[in-house]
Order: structure tokens, then sequence, then C-alpha cells
């Protein structure tokens, strides 16, 4: 039986007096060992769904589909509407009868342009594999989010998805980046600009949606990136600016796992990722061991 995040989480807004705010916001996060990127999904499914009112976060003029989640969940407020309570207490807990039979939004769930029957789910989808040849092209939405939004399946294919953040410059770092993700790709699905990113993509979108949607984050750290971070200049500032409202917010677990490739603590790390142990990548010193260790933990 498939046990959709959805569900979970309007039972766990329903057990907690109908509404949660700031620790139960963080609790329920927390228990789907998600990124952020994913859980502002699952909670947009839900408002569209007409199940729950968000208080506390702001929507893009430009694109109504696309929200963000406040920079610190003690602003957040969830509250189940009228229909999120009969939702529950009908089609969950089986504790009230239905009294009509007309459809409504909560009766799909909206993967971004692409909207799915709640009873044909189980029904529809088998493997992750069955769902991206049905889906593939259609929706507008990453298929691994897509397929837990749907099952409350993570890594459907067997692998964590290893996003690799690094600055182009000097121009070793980005032929060692390359390297290091050719070591990773039997184990990992890698994600490195220069082998997934292709012309007509839009860069920034593709950076928060590979960010956001990573078991793991490798920042490899030099010099010109803590520059370039600090700084937030071109994509390593933008990549950074991502990565420090997580680190600050959201994240929980060792996500993100520094590598000093050149220079040291003091030169190459950032100061938002300054309490995360690093791994040391320096030229002789670097064991390929350490890192495989801490991505599969």
């Amino acid at each position: 039986m498939t046990v959709m995040p959805r569900h979970i989480a309007l039972e766990f807004i329903y057990k907690n007096n109908k509404q949660i705010t700031g620790p139960n916001i963080r609790m329920l996060f927390r228990l789907f060992n998600c990124s952020v990127g994913i859980f502002r999904e699952i909670l947009n499914d839900l408002e569209k769904g007409k199940l729950i009112d968000l208080k506390g976060y702001s929507r893009n003029n430009s694109n109504n589909n696309l929200t963000y989640l406040p920079e610190n969940f003690n602003q957040l407020q969830i509250k189940l509407t009228r229909e999120g309570v009969e939702y529950v207490e009908i089609k969950l807990l089986g504790i009230r009868k239905p009294f009509k039979t007309e459809s409504s939004p909560s009766d799909y769930i909206q993967l971004s342009n692409v909207g799915i029957q709640i009873e044909s789910v189980n029904q529809q989808f088998g493997t992750f594999e069955e769902f991206a040849a049905k889906f593939k092209g259609s929706i507008k939405m990453a298929l691994p989010v897509a397929y837990f939004l749907l099952t409350g399946k993570k890594n459907p294919n067997g692998k964590k998805t290893i996003f690799i953040s690094y600055s182009w410059d000097p121009i070793r770092m980005k032929k060692w980046a390359l390297s290091l993700a050719n070591k990773l790709q039997d184990k990992f699905i890698v994600i490195i600009d220069q082998k997934s990113f292709i012309p007509g993509d839009n860069i920034q979108q593709r950076m928060i949606e590979s960010i956001v949607i990573a078991d793991h984050v490798i920042v490899l750290l030099t010099p010109e990136y803590k520059t370039k971070a600090e700084e937030k200049k071109g994509g390593v500032g933008f990549e950074a600016s991502i990565i420090n409202n997580e680190l600050d917010n959201y994240v929980v677990g060792r996500k993100y796992i520094p590598v000093i490739r050149t220079g040291d603590r003091h030169t190459s790390v950032p100061n938002f990722m300054g309490d995360i142990l690093p791994i040391d990548g320096t030229t002789g010193r670097f064991r390929m061991k350490l890192l495989f260790e801490a991505l599969e933990k």
C-alpha cells in the first residue's frame, strides 16, 4: 500500500490540534527526511488541494506555482481547512462517511503541470522506471521528486544522488571535479554541470533543483570558491546562497560534505561552512575511501 507524503502530513497536522507552528513543522520536516525543496512541494500540493492554509511564506509574482518557505520555520503556520479535516476523517481515518460524490481539488495531486487522481496512484505506478517511462517529458518537475510525492519512496533506483559544487577556476579544478564525478558514477547518480546541464537549460533553476533533490552535496573548496561564495559572485555565489539557507534553517544530518582541494580551513572554507568537518582533499593527502564512507552513511 502506497503511503503518500501528503497523507503523512495531513494526519500529523490533524493529530496536533489541526494546526502546527515552528517546532512541530520542523518535526514534520524531519519525519520526511527530505530536502527543503521537496518539503515545499508537499506543502504546495496540500495548498492547491485546498486542504491547508499556509501563513508566513511568499509566492513568486511571475510564477504562481513557485513558493518560498520562510527563512525560519518559526515564521510558518499550517492549519487544516474544513476540507482538510473532512479529507482526514473520511479518507484516512474512516471515522466519517462521505456526504458528497462530486470530484474536488483534493482528489488530485498536482505535479507541476500534471494532475493525477489520488485513487489511481496505487494502480498506476510500480517501479520508478515504469513511472519515468510514462511521464518523462510531460512533467515539469524532477521525476525523482514527483515519484516521492506519489509514493513516499526515495532513491527509487537504489542509488543516492550526489551534486558537486565547485569553482571553474583555476582551470585544473574543472578537470579534477570531472575526474571525481567519473569515479563516483558507478555507485551514485552524480550531477555535475559539465555532464548534466545541456544547452537550453535554465542554469539557475537547474542549480536549485540539483541541490534540493541531492542526498549529498560535495563542495570542493579552494580560495577561489571561498571568495566567490562569500561575495556571491557567479554560479558559485548562487549555489552558496542556496547552501547557506539550507544549512541555517533546514538541513539535518550530513548532506553537505566539504572537501578542501587547495588552501586550508582558513583560506578556503566559507564562513557559513565553518562548523562542518571537511575532508582533506589536497594533493597527496586525499583519500577516496573517506569520501565514499561519508557518502554511504
